[in-house]
Formats: structure tokens, C-alpha cells, sequence
């Protein structure tokens, strides 16, 4: 198999993964195509067994993997590894994203997804419903999906959503939609940029099968870092809204209206995770408030009453929002 015969590459960056790898791994070898697929596997200097588990997987499968091993955490040193490290090389015209701690749960996934790309060539990127489950157990936690049928998606509507309703790894992006270089993607790299990258031409493939499981906080993980240091968190939603005005440069405010609603949106998540909940409850916030489960609208409502309540409530629950 030549490289120019790869129509897609897997994406795999991991980090101290050794409890989660081998079901990461062995999701993308169980895949079923027509065609030629590769696995690129980016292990950041991981101190536990990660790199050597992968090392066995490329040895078995010599003509799937493709695999860094970094001697120094290049995360640490600051910008994006897939950025940097990955997309630049991949063979494939898309690429398919998933961390090595999640996992895809439909052996048909890329055959579907390229599938779909094929019967909308004016469009860049694909994502499908995925599940949410509790890390160790794999119990499904809650189900994250951008609608509840197969459809395409317009650009605004997935700008408006801030990324929270997108699977990382449900994402199968035409790679020339990656390599563009908007200045939006200078200011930060997340999946909300790979996202707007994708979606900027034509929308986005939305293919409502459940084909993935992500892991509700893993051991290590961004949500679970963000969880433990709030001032953190906040910074980083700072910065997420700088990214959005960007992106309404970028475009010449033709997502305008979309941009601002969703940094209202980042607006109140800042609030309401800093305790700040009487503003919360400001009205300038109502529509964000009611999107809300039943439990988080009355936790907020009772800490805006009895602000006592949420620095004992971090106490009793440190993991708790």
C-alpha cells in the first residue's frame, strides 16, 4: 500500500492512557472500509506503560501504525500536538479524531462517514452522535449529539453551539479544510477551532448513529484538570471568546449574530462556575439558564439565595460544578 493510496487518516494523541489504549486501539483496527486507512498515533512522553502497549499494537500491525514517540511532553512546551505533529503528516485527503481515551463502538464508523462525505462533496466535515460514559465503568452517562437525525448542519448553527454538542472523537474533516491557515487558528487550537475549519464552506454532516463513546472524566484528563482549578477554566473561556471575535473577523460578520450568542453563552458558564449566581440569573441570561438540566437551574437558584451553600457544596463535592 502506498501513502497516496490512504483515504483516511486516524488521528490518536495520548498521554499516560495505560488503563484506556488498548480499547482506543483496538476500535480502529475492528473498522471495516473499502478503502485503505492509517493510524497515527502521537504518544507525549508518557510515564506510565502507554508507549509500550502501542509498541506492541505496531508491531502486530506494522502496515496500519504510524507512531511518535516523544522523549519530552510537548504539550507542556504549549501549542496544539495535533497541529504540529499530526495533521502535517497524514496521507489521508480526511482525517478521523480520537484520543487514546475514548473509543469507537461501530466497526462500520469511517465507512459510514466517508460515505457520507462522498454524497456531499461541498461540505468539509462530518460528526455523528456519540455517547458519554463513566470512565471506568462504561456506563452510559448521557448521549451529546447536534440533532437528532441524519442532516447537514449550517455553518452558523455549529459556530452558535461553542463546540459542547460535538464528539472530538466523531470528527472526520477533509484535511485541506485543516491545513487552511486563518488567523483565528493562531489565537488557540482546540476542537472548536477543527470544527469551525471544517464547517466554514458548506456546513457539517451530521449522521445521527451512535458511533463513539467518550470518556466522562478519565483519569488525567482536560475535563478533569479544568474541574480541579477553576481560575483555570475561566481563563481558558476567556480566551475561547477571544477566538469567536477572531472568527468574526475572519468571516466579515457574516456569523455574527451566531458568534455573540455563543459568547453570551461562555459568558454565563463563567458566572455560573465561578458561584457568581445572582448574575447568572440575570436576565441578559434567561435562554442559557433554562438550557440547563432540572438539578443545575435549582442548584444555582438555591447558592443565589444562600451563597453559603456553594463553597460548602465544593467541600463536600470537590468535582462538582
Amino acid at each position: 500500500m502506498t501513502d497516496n493510496e490512504i483515504k483516511v487518516s486516524i488521528i490518536c494523541n495520548t498521554y499516560n492512557h495505560e488503563k484506556y489504549i488498548r480499547d482506543t486501539l483496538d476500535s480502529f483496527i475492528m473498522q471495516k472500509t473499502n478503502f485503505p486507512f492509517e493510524i497515527l498515533v502521537h504518544d507525549d512522553a508518557s510515564t506510565d506503560s502507554t508507549a509500550d502497549i502501542i509498541r506492541e499494537y505496531e508491531a502486530k500491525y506494522p502496515q496500519l501504525f504510524n507512531c511518535i514517540y516523544q522523549t519530552e511532553n510537548q504539550y507542556s512546551k504549549g501549542g496544539g500536538i495535533s497541529d504540529k505533529f499530526q495533521f502535517p503528516r497524514a496521507n489521508g485527503d480526511f482525517v478521523a479524531i480520537c484520543e487514546g481515551d475514548d473509543y469507537w463502538t461501530d466497526e462500520n464508523k469511517l465507512q459510514k462517514q466517508y460515505d457520507a462525505m462522498m454524497k456531499y462533496p461541498e461540505c468539509d466535515i462530518c460528526a455523528h452522535r456519540a455517547q458519554e460514559v463513566f470512565a471506568n465503568t462504561k456506563e452510559i452517562r448521557r448521549y451529546v449529539a447536534l440533532a437528532d437525525c441524519d442532516c447537514v448542519i449550517p455553518t452558523g448553527r455549529v459556530l452558535d453551539d461553542d463546540g459542547t454538542s460535538i464528539a472530538t472523537n466523531s470528527m472526520f474533516i477533509r484535511k485541506s479544510a485543516l491545513l487552511k491557515e486563518y488567523p483565528f487558528r493562531k489565537i488557540l487550537t482546540n476542537d472548536y477551532c477543527w470544527q469551525v475549519a471544517g464547517a466554514l464552506r458548506g456546513g457539517l454532516v451530521f449522521l445521527n448513529d451512535c458511533m463513539s463513546a467518550y470518556r466522562f472524566q478519565s483519569d488525567g484528563s482536560w475535563t478533569v484538570k479544568m474541574a480541579k482549578d477553576i481560575d483555570r477554566k475561566l481563563r481558558w473561556y476567556g480566551r475561547v471568546q477571544e477566538l469567536m471575535k477572531q472568527i468574526d473577523i475572519d468571516t466579515n460578520g457574516q456569523y455574527h449574530k451566531e458568534l455573540t450568542n455563543a459568547q453570551t453563552r461562555l459568558e454565563f458558564k463563567c458566572l455560573w462556575f465561578a458561584d457568581k449566581n445572582r448574575e447568572a440569573l440575570n436576565k441578559k441570561y434567561r435562554k442559557f439558564f433554562n438550557e440547563l438540566s432540572v438539578k443545575h437551574r435549582i442548584r444555582i437558584i438555591i447558592k443565589a439565595i444562600f451563597p453559603f451553600v456553594g463553597p460548602l457544596w465544593k467541600k463536600i463535592n470537590p468535582k462538582a460544578l
